[in-house]
């Protein structure tokens, strides 16, 4: 050694849990701030191609009349396979026995009112009705953040 002193390996790992405690917000505290409305559309497994249709069409509605709230993160779209073991909570809460558009208003990082989207399974044929369909139910979660 050259006679430099080196920092005990203790205190680095230290000073990193410090700036890692002092620089990380909690995530209770980030969970109870969020004011947000999800959209999910659960499948099963088996998926015809009218499910996959619908998948596609709210996903079209989703990035015409949503891009810049998707982007600041004010709606949030997931697809999700509610059959898989760690989606079973959401089959559980929103009693999911076939391919369902849940919207979910989500304030102080609790949900406080959701709805199926129904009318998707007798609009799939009419691509602006559908969208228009869709983007309206949203647009009424999204006026009470």
């Amino acid at each position: 050694m050259t006679g430099r002193k080196s920092i005990p390996f203790f205190l680095m790992v230290f000073f990193a849990m410090l700036v890692n405690m002092i620089f990380t917000i909690p995530s209770s505290a980030q969970d109870k701030s969020e004011n947000v409305v999800k959209v999910y559309y659960f499948h099963g497994e088996v998926r015809c191609a009218t499910c996959t249709k619908i998948e596609n069409l709210i996903a079209d509605a989703m990035d015409n009349k949503f891009k810049k709230l998707i982007a600041s993160g004010k709606l949030q779209f997931k697809v999700i396979n509610y059959n898989e073991q760690k989606n079973s909570i959401y089959e559980k809460k929103y009693d999911l026995y076939s391919q369902t558009l849940i919207i979910s208003r989500i304030k102080n990082g609790k949900e406080t009112k959701w709805k199926s989207a129904e009318k998707i399974w007798t609009l799939h044929s009419n691509k602006k009705k559908f969208i228009d369909y869709v983007a309206s139910e949203i647009s009424d979660y999204l006026k009470g953040l």
